[in-house]
């Protein structure tokens, strides 16, 4: 009798132990809400490995507060890209399709872009990639297929 006591106490507190050992940590990055985002942001984008970059500003605004969407207005590409706050991934905006027709950018026409993407804010910084599916650009007299290749950007709260 003694050694089933022993034994049952002995599984009992390696159930405790295990179940107690194997929580998640408490999250400790910082929350970022529509409200703590919304700014002008300066930066550049690039593309085709760093071959190209050119400088834009972002417009951040939050047309439907506490719905977790933002809008993010660039001002090179000529386009609102509307994103949604990822719960379960700190300072990450999901980005919804992302279409451009036709945009001029210095000397690159842009044709037919369809993406999707993301931004990771941290502090005063906004990084953004928007992977692009298919489009293509005109580099002068040059065409190019804008397919697989993502566009990166690093920007700088005002």
């Amino acid at each position: 009798m003694k050694k089933s006591f022993i034994s049952l106490l002995f599984i009992g507190t390696m159930a405790v132990v295990l179940t107690v050992g194997c929580s998640k940590p408490a999250k400790t990055c910082t929350t970022y809400t529509e409200d703590n985002v919304l700014a002008g942001y300066s930066g550049s984008h690039s593309i085709l490995n760093n071959t190209y970059s050119f400088d834009d500003s972002l417009t951040i605004t939050n047309p439907t507060a506490g719905d977790a969407k933002i809008s993010i207005k660039s001002e090179k590409l000529g386009t609102s890209l509307t994103g949604t706050f990822d719960a379960n991934n700190c300072g990450r905006v999901t980005l919804d399709s992302v279409i451009i027709a036709s945009q001029v950018i210095e000397s690159v026409t842009l044709t037919n872009i369809r993406a999707s993407g993301y931004g990771v804010f941290n502090g005063t910084t906004l990084k953004t990639v928007i992977n692009i599916k298919s489009g293509s650009a005109l580099i002068g007299s040059l065409p190019i297929s804008l397919a697989g290749q993502s566009l990166t950007g690093t920007f700088t709260k005002k």
